[in-house]
């Protein structure tokens, strides 16, 4: 199954727009801190509610949980340490 796929499958409704197609907002890089990261994914999202976190490459679990985890989304947490 290809990600795409996948995402459509397990995404929530909100995520896709009118038409059904699943698109992204923007794309943020990870920042020095988590309230770095929180300030630029806050502006892309533009008002919007930020629902989840999708970390876009293996190398980036261990920061992609601490911040579901601060933003207060679905997360697998950080009491496990590198789920990678």
């Amino acid at each position: 199954m290809f990600l795409i796929e996948f995402l459509e499958l397990t995404t929530p409704e909100a995520a896709f727009s009118d038409k059904g197609n699943f698109s992204f907002l923007g794309e943020v890089e990870q920042q020095d801190s988590l309230s770095g990261t929180k300030r630029c994914l806050e502006q892309v999202a533009a008002g919007r509610d930020i629902i989840a976190c999708l970390v876009g490459a293996e190398s980036g679990v261990d920061y992609a949980d601490a911040l579901s985890k601060y933003l207060d989304v679905r997360s697998n947490g950080t009491e496990i340490t590198s789920r990678r």
